[in-house]
């Protein structure tokens, strides 16, 4: 039961509350915060930290390349635009975790 944990997402405008489950004679541990399947899920049902989360790999992946492509001088700009279409940009539609 280590790796089991709840998240309770109440109905638009209602607050969030804390619940109680128990299975077995272990209470199950309740979090704000869930990654699953690459994505993050919250008890507010609002995608900030899912947008915040890719936004930082897509720019984690830009920064990585920066000694071995952006600052290279023998490497044509069509060549960098590649890359960048397809290391960068693809990054917000996939998954998060």
């Amino acid at each position: 039961m280590s790796k089991t944990e709840v998240l309770y997402q109440p109905t638009p405008g209602d607050l969030s509350q804390s619940v109680k489950i128990i299975i077995d004679v272990a209470e199950v541990k309740q979090t704000n915060k869930f990654f699953y399947l690459g994505s993050v899920l919250s008890d507010n049902a609002v995608i900030d930290d899912e947008i915040q989360c890719r936004t930082q790999k897509a720019a984690s992946s830009f920064g990585l390349l920066q000694q071995r492509l952006w600052k290279r001088h023998g490497i044509i700009i069509t060549l960098k635009v590649k890359v960048y279409s397809a290391a960068v940009l693809t990054i917000p539609g996939e998954s998060c975790s």
